[in-house]
C-alpha cells in the first residue's frame, strides 16, 4: 500500500511484527477468559519486552487511538478501534512500591532532625540562664530563701 522498497520494506515488516507481538500481548492481558498462570508472549518482539511493565506489570496505561475520517481508510480505522477496545479491557492492580527499610530510615532521619532542634533550643536556654545566673547562685539563693523562711522555736512556743 505505501509502496515502500528495499530498507524501508524491511523496516515495515519489522514494525508490523512489533505491532503483531504487542497486539497478541494486549489480547492475552485483555481476555476475561483468561487466568492469571497463562502464558503472556512479551519476549515476542522488542516492543513487548520494553512495554511489558506498562501493559501488564504495576503501572496505570493510557493508550491514545489515531483515527482517519476518509472513507478509504474504514478498514484500518476499524482495526484500530477493535485493538484499542482490546487494550481498554486490561486490568492491572498497580501497588504503590514501599521499602519498608527505606521508611523506617525516613523516620529516624526526621526523628533525629527533631531531637537536633530541641537539643539547640535547650544549648540555647541554658547559655541565656548562665549568662545571668549560675547554677550555684541559684542554689545558694534557694538554701538562703528556705533559712529565713524557718521560725525560730521560741517563736512556735509563743503560739501553743
Amino acid at each position: 500500500r505505501t509502496g515502500a522498497v528495499g530498507e524501508r520494506f524491511r523496516e515495515s515488516v519489522h514494525i508490523n511484527a512489533g505491532l503483531l507481538a504487542l497486539g497478541n500481548v494486549i489480547s492475552a492481558l485483555g481476555d476475561p477468559k483468561r487466568k492469571r498462570a497463562s502464558h503472556v508472549p512479551y519476549r515476542d518482539s522488542k516492543l513487548t519486552r520494553l512495554l511489558k511493565d506498562a501493559l501488564g506489570g504495576n503501572s496505570h496505561t493510557v493508550m491514545v487511538t489515531c483515527l482517519s475520517p476518509a472513507s478509504a481508510d474504514f478498514a484500518e480505522s476499524l482495526n484500530t478501534l477493535k485493538y484499542a477496545n482490546r487494550a481498554k479491557n486490561i486490568r492491572n492492580k498497580p501497588v504503590i512500591n514501599r521499602d519498608p527499610k527505606a521508611i523506617r530510615i525516613a523516620e529516624m532521619q526526621s526523628e533525629i532532625d527533631a531531637l537536633r532542634e530541641e537539643l539547640q533550643r535547650t544549648q540555647a536556654l541554658y547559655s541565656e540562664a548562665s549568662s545571668v545566673v549560675t547554677l550555684d547562685q541559684l542554689v545558694d539563693e534557694s538554701e538562703e530563701t528556705n533559712k529565713r523562711a524557718q521560725i525560730p522555736d521560741d517563736d512556735i512556743s509563743r503560739w501553743q
